[in-house]
């Protein structure tokens, strides 16, 4: 009989297609007799030896993490929280005295776009959700400012992060030439974060730094581009280089079985953009997402502790 891997995943992904990235890597597991089983929600539980916690969302709500523990052993279920505010080295606050070029970002990873689609879809499903929606309340989710603000965001779990200007993704991030021009009001949102502009250049161009892994498997890749903010670049392979012992510190701190880490280096040191734990995938048919995959994949046995799953 198979080994079976249930892969645990928040219910609003269901029929919602396959984006990421462990949807390719799964296919290679397959080929080598793993058997896998998606399990959307924590409504019904799947006999597996192993299940594989990917809850597409900064904070994995604490349903799912009860739920994962149903199983003999959880693969990534040590990143329970990976907002920027709690393991950003390079947050600034007024008064700090640093007054060189700062950013301003979403704590919640890629500009919250899970969260405000997989949140919009449980408010939809959420009685005081609908109530505040009669009473005309909803807009004061939205409005930190207001009194009626705080005691919302208390008495409804579901509320979208707040914005003070569109975020919709990280092309809306923004840099300052000095920290003492970022607005106030910006450092006080608990749902933004104001690092110091610290990038990577190349010539002229922005240099991003890649480390994806899975258990002892790892990829490395490096991009380039004029934007100062970008996701996918041109890539640079004469660049690439294992990442420092400081990042991968950070990983076992943080209990990463699996994800991706988003960094550059300057004066020999890391400087930490980004941690994502269920990572994308933007295009699946591309040769890189492939050797991706493909090189990433036998790590999942590190991690079971087999190599023989038949």
């Amino acid at each position: 009989m198979s080994k079976v891997l249930a892969i645990i995943r928040h219910a609003a992904d269901e029929g919602g297609g396959d984006h990421h990235l462990i949807d390719l890597i799964s296919k290679y597991w397959q080929e080598a007799g793993l058997e896998v089983k998606n399990v959307y929600g924590t409504r019904n539980f799947v006999p597996a030896d192993w299940a594989f916690l990917h809850v597409d969302l900064s904070v994995c709500p604490a349903d799912y993490v009860q739920f994962a523990r149903r199983w003999p052993r959880v693969i990534n279920g040590g990143p329970l929280d990976i907002r920027k505010s709690n393991y950003s080295k390079n947050l600034i606050a007024p008064g700090d005295g640093y007054t060189g070029p700062a950013i301003v970002k979403t704590s919640l990873n890629s500009a919250g776009a899970s969260e405000c689609f997989r949140q919009d879809w449980q408010n939809q499903r959420n009685w005081r959700y609908q109530l505040l929606q009669k009473l005309h309340l909803k807009k004061y989710l939205h409005r930190p400012g207001h009194w009626l603000y705080p005691l919302l965001r208390r008495t409804h779990s579901a509320a979208p992060p707040a914005y003070p200007f569109p975020i919709r993704n990280k092309s809306d991030y923004r840099i300052y030439p000095s920290a003492d021009e970022v607005p106030r009001e910006y450092y006080r949102n608990p749902d933004l974060v104001v690092e110091k502009f610290l990038p990577e250049k190349d010539g002229e161009d922005y240099c991003l730094r890649e480390w994806y892994f899975l258990g002892d498997h790892e990829y490395c890749r490096v991009e380039l581009s004029a934007d100062p903010i970008f996701t996918s670049g041109r890539a640079a392979d004469h660049k690439v280089e294992p990442p420092p012992e400081s990042l991968r510190r950070l990983r076992r701190q943080m209990g990463l079985d699996y994800g991706k880490i988003d960094y550059v280096m300057r004066d020999n040191e890391a400087v930490l953009f980004d941690v994502n734990k269920t990572t994308g995938i933007a295009n699946r048919q591309s040769p890189h997402a492939e050797q991706l995959a493909r090189d990433l994949a036998g790590g999942i046995f590190s991690l079971l502790g087999t190599t023989n799953l038949l």
